[in-house]
């Protein structure tokens, strides 16, 4: 164990992100009896005197992004985030609408608009955006792609959204392909948040999302029981 954020289970590494299958995915230590504590939301930024909390009575955190503190980018977050650790596509970042966009100098935004549109993905719509970042991932270029308007956030497919984007790239630019031009030394932190590298090397394969749908969605019926009882809404 190299520090306190960190620790071995399972022979899985888990960090602040990556797979943890509790409701709240946050901090984890070893205890004296070496079982695992699990601190989770408010308690974890308190321990870390997170400075804007100091002094003030706290309810949940409603914004994950870090980025601004609008509903449909924390609603997005999932739905680019992962592939957001390349930086072979902006995501949004940098623009005004923050993961609800795919976009790079080398796309043709109305050939990626017009593929996704014929996956029938219910819940979204694509549209052609064309755009210059003003920071972050191809700062001051010209980039074109689509932007994701969500018509309804409880059908809307959305970590599968992002696979969906990087196949048809791979198909309609294949020297492009998302793992023929990803820095190698994402790759960890890409499994990280994936919860496994087999996402990456079944992935990687053939850029195709029918290779891993299956994979992925493997725990999720198990996480819905675990994680019911912690529901805060209805």
């Amino acid at each position: 164990m190299n520090n306190s954020k960190t620790i071995v289970l399972a022979g899985r590494l888990l960090l602040l992100a990556g797979l943890f299958l509790l409701p709240a995915q946050t901090w984890a230590r070893r205890t004296r009896t070496d079982k695992i504590r699990v601190k989770t939301g408010i308690e974890v930024l308190k321990a870390q005197h997170f400075r804007p909390l100091q002094g003030k009575r706290v309810g949940l955190i409603t914004n994950p992004t870090g980025v601004d503190n609008t509903l449909r980018s924390t609603i997005a977050y999932p739905m680019s985030g992962i592939i957001g650790e390349f930086s072979y596509l902006n995501i949004g970042v940098g623009y005004t609408i923050p993961f609800q966009m795919f976009a790079a100098p080398w796309i043709d935004a109305n050939r990626l608009a017009a593929r996704l549109s014929a996956l029938g993905l219910e819940g979204v719509v694509f549209r052609p955006v064309y755009a210059k970042p003003f920071y972050a991932t191809m700062q001051g270029e010209q980039v074109q792609g689509v932007q994701v308007h969500f018509t309804d956030y409880r059908k809307a497919p959305l970590t599968d959204i992002q696979f969906l984007v990087a196949q048809e790239v791979a198909a309609l630019w294949p020297e492009q392909a998302m793992f023929k031009v990803a820095d190698p030394g994402r790759f960890r932190m890409f499994d990280i948040v994936c919860g496994s590298e087999q996402i990456r090397r079944r992935f990687a394969e053939r850029h195709r999302w029918e290779d891993i749908r299956d994979y992925w969605y493997k725990d999720v019926d198990a996480f819905r029981r675990l994680s019911k009882k912690y529901y805060l809404y209805k």
